[in-house]
């Protein structure tokens, strides 16, 4: 055997083996991916149900999702370690990346639109449901390509123009040319989406930890959130009672389903529809008409009801979802107080809670002491470095966005400037490692740019909850997930700088598929796309730089104004917001405890402002029940226990032959002896409070009932 045939036949046993590897990672991460998704799912719904086209939506799209990520570190590690590239691999995940690339596509712009809007139609059957989302998303697409049709149309002009001049041929230009600008304007939609949120989420992730890692903090922004959700709640509520009040008077001028014809029959069985969600969904059953005398009635056609539907549809999601938002925040609230009355009284050594009370197995003093310690001590420390820790990755991150912008500058594509390529190229002893590495990577930036979609609240009708997650809030995350995928393999294959000097990346199987955004039948539309995709990286290093700014602003003026959170336009209701949020949970926190007849031993020793400067009013708010802060079914009984009248007895004695009419009154607000052993009770409380802080409680000052 000569020397070359043995370079040949090692070459061979090389490429075999990394293709083995290769098939063995992709079995791997398939699998990884399954577990994933049922992950995902689980976290977000389970204390909701969906619809099983919802959930087999949702499940194929994560699940292609990851598995393009894991497909990318495997596309990178064989550009890297296998030089040059065996042709069966390359093969191989070419194939692989035409069946992800085309598949996202298909998601992003037919299916998942369609679904989402089919969730929210107000239609009543399921025929015209279907009917209706199809014509509503044509529409759309119709509008849409209006909007940009002049543009557009000027754009296939000059191609057509400089074609010709070219000598190009026209029926290969629009045979390839023009999909390929379609297609590459989708690239660009998705690059545009990935500024903006990878932008913003570098700088406000590691912030939001840091904030997380304070406690005092933390609790006044859910006191702020309690309040800001209780307003959107009382505003949906009102909604209800007014729509409720359109149908039941919609109901009586309606003849009965059984005299009715036409589309009077038509309208009856949509009414029916309509009032049974409010006597069955537990959400709308303590709902009341309301008796407003200017509310607008509801027109007797199908079309009016079908937008009606709609809107109760969209309310009732919101309305779940607002009350599992105000549960989860006051159980979290709850608990930081007592992790905060802890803390101020070290002799416990525990964290005296019944919110998250521990399992009786593990209910052990020592158990208990490293739990306080855990709490108290090292979960804010944990917060705040794994906030620098971010920080840092955000760092290097923008600065690999810079480096190939720098190369692009000075011509030298040989130039590596990019920290992560240089640890990618430190693993080559180990391709698993140098994979594992990638997909870290790529998964902080995927958690980074989610966390900036929604924390920016582009829209803030969606929003993702954790165990109740509806399904159009899924479906627009989804959305936006296939749509910025192809944009983000493609910014992570620039940031590691994978490619050849002078070649045109012929060593990834994913630019095969996508492109790099040079056209090249499209010369001069082809050398902007390429000069677009050259620089839009620092398009990401100046929208971070800007959120950096704005939060170094706003932090300035938060100090300045003695304020936490401030609104952009009226930053005096913020303050006022979280001194009701305050309100708000103590009026909760006692309710929580009284409901299940436990003793609260520790509201007296949270300080929920802060600081000790407790004014009087405050103080006196802590030990009583106001009625502005009851449950419905308080108020109710509160308000008719008041306007009941006392019972009057009459009989008639007979005194020294005389005879006379005696009249007793029953009154039935009389106090037993267990009302005013609580009222006791709840005064020597207060004045045990009023003493705690070194304050002189007025002996004419009367507290509300407990």
């Amino acid at each position: 055997i000569t020397r070359d045939e043995g370079i040949k036949e090692n070459t061979m046993l090389d490429n075999e083996g990394a293709a083995l590897f290769n098939i063995f990672s992709i079995i791997t991460y398939v699998l990884v991916s399954l577990v994933l998704t049922i992950s995902v799912l689980f976290y977000f719904t389970k204390n909701k149900r969906l619809q099983w086209y919802t959930y087999a939506t949702l499940g194929l799209t994560y699940w292609i999702g990851f598995s393009s990520i894991f497909l990318i570190t495997i596309d990178i590690a064989t550009a890297i370690y296998e030089k040059p590239t065996s042709e069966g691999v390359y093969r191989f995940l070419y194939i692989l990346w035409q069946i992800v690339y085309w598949s996202i596509q298909f998601l992003a712009w037919a299916l998942i639109p369609y679904v989402q809007v089919y969730v929210e139609q107000g239609h009543f059957t399921v025929i015209r449901r279907i009917l209706f989302a199809c014509i509503e998303n044509l529409v759309l697409y119709i509008l849409f390509f209006v909007l940009v049709g002049a543009i557009g149309l000027g754009i296939l002009i000059w191609i057509i123009v400089k074609s010709s001049q070219d000598g190009a041929d026209l029926k290969e230009l629009f045979l390839k040319g023009i999909p390929a600008l379609c297609l590459q304007a989708s690239n660009i939609f998705g690059l545009l989406l990935l500024i903006g949120f990878l932008g913003f989420g570098i700088v406000a992730f590691p912030r939001w930890l840091w904030n997380k890692g304070n406690h005092s903090r933390r609790l006044k922004y859910l006191q702020f959130k309690t309040s800001n959700v209780t307003n959107h709640l009382e505003e949906i509520e009102e909604d209800f009672s007014i729509i409720k009040a359109q149908l039941e008077e919609l109901d009586e001028q309606l003849p009965h389903e059984d005299v009715a014809e036409g589309k009077q029959l038509t309208c009856r069985r949509c009414v029916n529809k309509m009032l049974h969600k409010f006597n069955t969904n537990p959400d709308l059953v303590n709902i009341k008409a309301s008796k407003l005398n200017d509310i607008k009635p509801i027109k007797k056609s199908y079309w009016a009801l079908v937008k009606l539907n709609r809107r109760i549809i969209q309310d009732l999601r919101k309305l779940s979802q607002k009350n599992h938002e105000i549960n989860v925040t006051e159980r979290e609230a709850f608990f930081l107080q007592d992790v905060l009355a802890a803390k101020k009284n070290p002799s416990r050594n525990y964290i005296h809670t019944v919110i998250r009370p521990l399992p009786k197995f593990l209910d052990r003093k020592f158990i208990q002491r490293i739990r306080y310690i855990f709490w108290c001590y090292v979960m804010p420390w944990m917060y705040r470095i794994l906030a620098i820790f971010c920080s840092i990755l955000g760092a290097i991150l923008l600065w690999c966005e810079v480096c190939q912008t720098i190369s692009n500058i000075f011509n030298r594509p040989d130039l590596n400037l990019s920290p992560y390529s240089h640890i990618v190229q430190l693993f080559k002893f180990s391709r698993i490692l140098a994979q594992l590495f990638s997909t870290c990577i790529i998964l902080y930036i995927m958690v980074v740019v989610y966390f900036g979609m929604f924390e920016l609240k582009v829209f803030k009708y969606y929003s993702l909850i954790p165990g109740h997650s509806d399904a159009p809030s899924l479906l627009y995350s989804t959305v936006f997930l296939t749509r910025l995928i192809p944009a983000l393999l493609y910014n992570f294959i620039i940031l590691l700088q994978v490619k050849n000097a002078g070649s045109a990346h012929d060593n990834v199987a994913f630019f095969a598929v996508m492109g790099s955004l040079n056209l090249d039948k499209l010369v001069i539309i082809g050398q902007i796309g390429q000069q677009f995709a050259d620089y839009f990286p620092l398009l990401i290093v100046v929208v971070a730089l800007l959120t950096f700014i704005a939060s170094i602003g706003l932090r300035f003026l938060s100090f300045l104004m003695n304020d936490i959170f401030l609104y952009v336009f009226h930053p005096s209701k913020s303050k006022s917001a979280i001194e009701d949020g305050e309100r708000m949970l103590r009026s909760a926190r006692r309710r929580w405890f009284r409901e299940r007849d436990i003793e609260d031993v520790v509201l007296d020793d949270v300080q929920i402002d802060g600081d000790e400067n407790f004014s009087d009013a405050s103080l006196e708010s802590l030990g009583s029940d106001s009625d502005d802060f009851m449950t419905r079914e308080e108020r109710r009984k509160r308000k008719k226990k008041k306007k009941k009248k006392s019972t009057t007895n009459e009989r008639t004695e007979t005194i020294n032959g005389m005879k006379f009419k005696v009249v007793t009154h029953d009154d039935d607000d009389f106090k037993s002896d267990d009302e005013d052993k609580v009222r006791k009770d709840q005064q020597d409380r207060l004045n045990r409070l009023f003493e705690k802080h070194g304050k002189t409680r007025a002996s004419s000052r009367k507290s509300s009932r407990f």
